[in-house]
């Protein structure tokens, strides 16, 4: 039924930071759907992913690009996305998820976490897009889905956090203004930011990649420049 109503055979998507509750839950459900999945994302220093992951991962076709020290590099995402159009020949969906970030007050940040929070959250989709922009054009167009937080609105989790949210959700509007009328579909996300429960966060994670799921169909195609808001049902309070 998931592959009748939201068919991605054929199509080729991209989803950075995507280890973790929301990145691999929107792997899940595009590859579910019949899309060629690319995974990029960041492990840290010492750490492997485990022989079950890999595992799991490629049984759903999904492609792990997995990084070491910084996931902002220009020239490793260059490589990969070059790897990606060669054996591809296309990107028809970029996901950037640009939820980076940990709780703490102004009095805890230091400029080292203000610069790390700006260049995983924004210098990070940023340099995705400036890379897989060119090969969209080409083909006649693409879709851009960025993965951001209400915070950018509310202030929650934290300043440098908040701060990197609202530059996200203004280099979305920014692309949609100089690109809607060349076939790219540029659309936010914005999940609230908020304590949660491992169900309710599960739950949201889900929505997430339910919205991407649909967006990446082309059914979206209306709500082009827009930041939508995602709760996964959750009602406030």
């Amino acid at each position: 039924m998931q592959l009748e109503l939201f068919p991605l055979a054929n199509k080729v998507a991209l989803v950075t930071n995507g280890f973790g509750p929301v990145g691999e839950e929107i792997c899940r459900r595009l590859a579910g759907a019949g899309a060629n999945v690319w995974l990029h994302g960041q492990v840290e220093e010492g750490c492997e992913l485990s022989d079950t992951m890999a595992a799991e991962w490629t049984a759903l076709g999904v492609h792990l690009s997995p990084v070491r020290g910084t996931a902002a590099d220009r020239q490793t995402i260059a490589q990969l996305v070059a790897t990606i159009l060669e054996q591809c020949g296309k990107i028809d969906l970029l996901v950037n998820n640009c939820q980076a970030g940990q709780r703490r007050s102004f009095h805890q940040l230091t400029p080292a976490d203000w610069l790390t929070t700006m260049q995983l959250n924004l210098d990070r989709p940023f340099l995705f897009c400036q890379q897989v922009l060119p090969a969209m054009l080409g083909a006649g167009g693409g879709t851009i889905v960025h993965v951001s937080s209400t915070a950018a609105l509310t202030g929650q989790i934290s300043p440098d956090f908040a701060a990197s949210q609202s530059a996200v959700q203004s280099l979305t509007k920014g692309l949609w203004h100089e690109f809607h009328g060349k076939g790219i579909q540029v659309i936010g996300l914005a999940p609230e930011a908020k304590e949660a429960g491992a169900e309710q966060s599960g739950q949201l994670a889900k929505a997430i990649g339910e919205m991407v799921l649909l967006l990446g169909t082309g059914y979206g195609v209306y709500l082009n420049g827009e930041i939508l808001t995602v709760h996964g049902g959750i009602p406030n309070g």
